[in-house]
């Protein structure tokens, strides 16, 4: 009798352990799958936050943009080029100049222009530096003519899509925008506009610059510190001195012959100072973004509204 039921036991032993075990799995497998959603969640999150600085579509698709090439000297120079669909009375012409480092392609994607180009009717070129970069007033070398570049595909494409300097933009983001400041320090004749984005006035230009598009908007943030907003040393590849924001708005102004005060408008996270009464019926803008650094600026503001709200395009 003792025997049988020390095999019952140790039948029911046995069962019960078999029954844990199971238990057990059960719960690690619930575990495990009540963590996952949990995890999907965050990267949902995350990926929702990092979207927020990607590039954005238009909803009616009627943009184009193609990979082109100019022929400068003796040299093959590319570009990307957005476009309407449709050809017709096109109005007119922004010049995109990327930073360092950077490509035509990528500062298309990056700066979500194409509204302009659809409901503005309004043809963009994003030309590529020669190792990804531009040759402004900083680099000495002239292995690379950089000017002569952006020169003839800004008059290229205003004879092709007959558009005049009154409706051409150029625009230009950190070595882009000393690129830019460069290039209308020297010929003020080719576009009435001009953007220069995380990049002040460089000393080196400020000193020797005899005239400015006529309507000049600065885009900083007070948060650089590769372009730093209170003026001195870059601290980028190429070295240099920038001014600060406030005498790259002062000296601008002064260049432009602008004869109105500075009038100031701040929100929450944006300061805007503007001086009009410039030669040409035009004005200097300096837009500081407070919280945006040299990296962030770029890729979180809305240049559209930027360059609708200063009146750059049509």
């Amino acid at each position: 009798m003792n025997k049988k039921l020390f095999i019952l036991g140790f039948i029911v032993g046995v069962v019960i352990v078999v029954a844990l075990s199971v238990r057990l799995a059960t719960n690690q497998s619930t575990n495990t799958e009540t963590k996952s959603p949990k995890t999907s969640v965050v990267t949902d999150v995350v990926q929702d936050k990092v979207g927020n600085l990607q590039p954005s579509t238009t909803d009616d698709k009627t943009t184009k943009v193609e990979k082109l090439s100019l022929k400068v000297g003796d040299k093959d120079r590319s570009y990307t080029l957005e476009r309407p669909e449709d050809n017709a009375s096109i109005k007119n012409i922004i010049i995109a100049l990327h930073g360092s480092s950077g490509s035509g392609e990528k500062l298309q994607e990056n700066l979500r222009l194409s509204e302009l180009v659809s409901k503005n009717k309004t043809v963009i070129a994003y030309p590529d530096g020669v190792d990804k970069s531009w040759n402004d007033i900083r680099v000495k070398s002239e292995d690379v003519d950089d000017i002569g570049f952006i020169t003839q595909l800004t008059q290229s494409l205003q004879k092709e899509y007959k558009v005049n300097k009154e409706n051409t933009t150029l625009l230009g983001i950190s070595n882009g925008g000393f690129m830019v400041q460069t290039l209308v320090c020297q010929d003020d004749t080719l576009a009435k506009n001009m953007v220069s984005v995380v990049a002040s006035f460089l000393v080196e230009l400020a000193e020797q610059c005899k005239s400015l598009p006529v309507n000049s908007v600065y885009v900083l943030g007070q948060k650089d510190t590769i372009v730093p907003y209170a003026g001195g040393d870059l601290v980028t590849p190429i070295k240099g001195q920038a001014l600060s924001a406030e005498k790259t708005l002062t000296n601008a102004a002064q260049i432009n012959k602008c004869s109105d005060g500075i009038e100031e408008k701040e929100a929450t996270s944006v300061l805007i100072q503007k001086v009009s009464g410039c030669q040409g019926n035009g004005q200097v803008s300096l837009i500081t973004y407070i919280n945006e650094s040299h990296i962030s600026l770029p890729l979180r503001v809305d240049f559209v509204s930027i360059i609708r709200e200063n009146e750059l395009v049509k």
